[in-house]
């Protein structure tokens, strides 16, 4: 009932190599006259001016790493936007600028005297973002740490006053924070220079006070900003520590939570900045009760891995989830003592009006979100609204429970279930899902099950197309996607004798019979115990087995059969 996001690097930009190029070039004739001492430099210039191509042949890797090891700094510029040129898309070189040593001697450029040169600058941070750029790229990013790489992009991000240098650094971290292992190395080294010189100025934030201040209304969608937000999307998602750095960082969560409300009132939902942004948001919001309840994603762990499996007295296959009265009554930190010892909610209130990460689950939030979902046509920014919402009304405390109540008074309910339609499996899935977490909610499980059970049955393995022909079998829809419907149906009709008696008669029965023998295994063994799990649920409203017989359904083709070594 909880999701994670994963960013993507920025795509790697060819550097405009022809004057560099001829440069380099012109060095290296000069350098191999010289080295003959045949003629002179005066003499070299005026061959490649009378004669072009004469003497000429392209420098080899070897030609350049030597040039970055000892040439002069005009050299060494032109080597760097050489190799910014070779390794475009070529991994192959990449890897064999790693084993000449070429990645340490860039990094030294940028901490060396030399790196006063902004042209050098740039072709160093071009050639690095190239050969940091790719999922094949791990030697190489791991190279770039490994020499202060990271170090020297944000000090440069820090103290270059030119718009490229800093975009070609962040660029560079981007690369690097897509590699699971660096995430953390990033956002140790990174995180606070890219909040503070980058999101809060962009946000037109300004701290006055204990408190962010809004000096502006315009949101200028640069691409520092898009780095930025990407590199800090990259590492929202690397796990609890991650969590507990991003939402204590100054200012980030009230950069976020502006740069998202700019954007919903100036109607711009799908930039790739904005998609950063609502991404980052709701991985801050995953698990968000661990900030009161350290044992929450334990204890929730526990929950979804208990019951008796298919068949079972529990909910089995579904874990279990708490009831509307234990949630109401549990309080801020959800379960009575299971407290951090950091202030609770309810302390900091007392100290003034929320900030930092308490803005991340008041219920001004949720306005925040339904927009996006509404009329955002990204389908990654969609997704991330929707699993935001997902997140925010998963948990047991007390944020929980009032932010499921303020989705149904926002009117919320109906936009997740217009998602359900989309041909976007991610979308379909999280929207799903989180119309689960929110049928806690007793009033939210009635409407949901008054209006939402015919969109939910239409997603189920084998429901006919809207023509009312039979569908196809449907590739593009993933087992993990059924899985959440199917889930979320559980919720929705489980000892609900109305809600299930018009899911039998909009054939949800037989499309359960389906997918759950699935005879030709299309749809996974998931899926399949899932559809087991809510047939044995359905038989057992008593109410109900009069209708299904009726309906020609027996007893026993509600019992699973035995899986060998399942118990089951």
């Amino acid at each position: 009932s909880i999701s994670t996001a994963v960013a993507a690097a920025p795509a790697a930009v060819s550097p405009q190599p022809v004057s560099n190029l001829a440069a380099l070039s012109q060095v290296h004739l000069q350098q191999q006259q010289q080295q003959q001492q045949t003629t002179t430099t005066t003499q070299v210039q005026q061959q490649i001016v009378e004669q072009p191509g004469a003497n000429y042949r392209n420098p080899e890797l070897p030609d350049l790493i030597e040039y970055l090891r000892t040439g002069s700094e005009t050299t060494k510029c032109h080597a760097a936007a050489y190799l910014q040129h070779l390794t475009f898309c070529e991994e192959a070189i990449k890897s064999q600028v790693r084993a000449a040593g070429g990645i340490p001697l860039l990094v030294r450029l940028l901490s060396t005297g030399e790196s006063g040169s902004t042209e050098l600058q740039r072709n160093v941070l071009g050639a690095l973002r190239n050969l940091s750029y790719g999922q094949r790229q791990e030697e190489n990013k791991r190279e770039m740490c490994k020499a202060g790489g990271l170090q020297e992009a944000r000090r440069l991000l820090e103290t270059s006053p030119d718009q490229d240098v800093k975009e070609l650094a962040t660029a560079v971290m981007w690369n690097i924070s897509v590699s699971p292992t660096l995430k953390k190395d990033v956002l140790d080294t990174c995180l606070d220079t890219l909040v503070q010189r980058v999101l809060l100025p962009h946000a037109g934030l300004e701290r006055r006070g204990e408190v962010y201040t809004n000096v502006q209304r315009e949101i200028y969608w640069t691409v520092l900003f898009r780095n930025a937000t990407g590199v800090i999307r990259s590492v929202s998602s690397c796990g609890d520590y991650a969590r507990r750095r991003l939402r204590s960082a100054d200012g980030l969560v009230e950069s976020l939570r502006q740069i998202i409300q700019c954007a919903v009132d100036n109607s711009d939902l799908d930039g790739k900045a904005v998609e950063n942004c609502v991404c980052t948001l709701r991985n801050l919001v995953y698990a968000c009760q661990e900030v009161e309840d350290p044992a929450y994603l334990r204890r929730h762990a526990a929950r979804a891995t208990g019951g008796s499996g298919r068949g079972g007295t529990g909910a089995g296959c579904f874990g279990r989830r708490s009831s509307r009265g234990a949630s109401s009554g549990s309080g801020a930190s959800g379960k009575p003592g299971a407290t951090s010892g950091a202030p609770t909610i309810i302390q900091r209130r007392l100290n003034g009006p929320p900030r930092g990460m308490d803005l991340l689950w008041q219920l001004d939030i949720v306005p925040l979100l339904l927009p996006i979902v509404a009329d955002c046509t990204n389908p990654e920014t969609l997704e991330a609204a929707a699993g935001a919402l997902q997140n925010l009304a998963a948990c047991d405390w007390q944020p929980s429970v009032d932010i499921r109540a303020h989705v149904r008074k926002e009117r919320g309910l109906p936009l997740l279930v217009e998602l359900l339609g989309l041909d976007a499996d991610k979308v379909v899935q999280t929207a799903a899902t989180a119309l689960r977490n929110l049928a806690q909610d007793e009033r939210n499980k009635d409407l949901i099950g008054k209006y939402a059970l015919e969109a939910l049955t239409g997603r189920l393995p084998g429901a006919p197309t809207p023509q009312g022909a039979p569908a196809p079998f449907n590739s593009s829809t993933s087992s993990e996607t059924y899985a959440a419907v199917i889930a979320t149906l559980y919720t929705v009709l489980k000892d609900n004798f109305e809600f299930s008696r018009h899911f039998l008669e909009l054939g949800g029965v037989r499309l359960l019979m389906n997918s759950a023998r699935d005879p030709a295994g299309r749809y996974g063994q998931k899926v399949s115990d899932f559809s087991w799990t809510l047939l044995v649920a359905l038989w057992r409203i008593r109410e109900l087995q009069p209708l299904l017989r009726q309906a020609g359904w027996t007893e026993a083709q509600f019992t699973p059969p035995k899986r060998s070594g399942s118990g089951v």
